[in-house]
C-alpha cells in the first residue's frame, strides 16, 4: 500500500489528487483508490501555496513513511508458537544420524527419491500441523 500524487492535466490547468495504491487479492491486479482532492494548482498558488506540486509531494513522501511505520508485518495469523515442534525433532534426527542406515535399507529397492527424506518430510509435517491431518481424514470418512 503506497500512497501518490495524481497529477492529471485538464482544460483549465493541472489537477492534484492523493492516491492510495494497492493490491487487489480478488482481482488478482494492483488497484487504487482516491483518498483526498486537492484541486487545481492555479488555485493552491492562489490561496499561497508557492509551489502545489512540490509541497504535496512532501506531504504523500510522509504519509508513506507514517504508513511504513505503523505497519506490521506479519508472515501469518497463526502464532509461531505452534511450529515449534519441528525444532526439536530436527535436531534429534540430526543428532542420532539413521539417515545412512534407512537409505542403506532402502537401497535394494532402487527408489528415485531419498526414503530418509520422505519419511522426515511426513514426520515433520505431522508434528507442525497436526489437526490438518485429522480434518483431512474425517473430510474422507477414514478410519485409522
Amino acid at each position: 500500500m503506497a500512497y501518490y500524487l495524481r497529477k492529471s492535466s485538464r482544460s483549465r490547468g493541472i489537477y492534484l489528487q492523493i492516491y492510495n495504491s494497492f493490491f487487489d487479492p480478488v482481482k488478482k491486479s494492483p488497484r487504487s483508490s482516491h483518498v483526498e482532492t486537492l484541486g487545481y494548482v492555479c488555485d493552491l498558488v492562489d490561496k499561497g501555496i508557492d509551489d502545489p506540486v512540490s509541497f504535496y509531494a512532501r506531504k504523500v513522501a510522509d504519509m508513506n513513511a507514517d504508513n511504513r511505520k505503523t505497519e506490521e508485518k506479519q508472515i501469518s495469523d497463526i502464532s509461531a508458537l505452534l511450529y515449534l515442534g519441528w525444532f526439536p525433532c530436527d535436531s534429534i534426527l540430526r543428532r542420532i544420524d539413521i539417515q545412512k542406515d534407512i537409505d542403506l535399507l532402502a537401497s535394494r529397492r532402487r527408489f528415485d527419491y531419498s526414503v530418509y527424506g520422505c519419511l522426515r518430510a511426513l514426520l515433520m509435517a505431522r508434528l507442525v500441523e497436526p489437526w490438518y491431518y485429522v480434518k483431512f481424514e474425517d473430510n474422507l470418512n477414514f478410519c485409522f
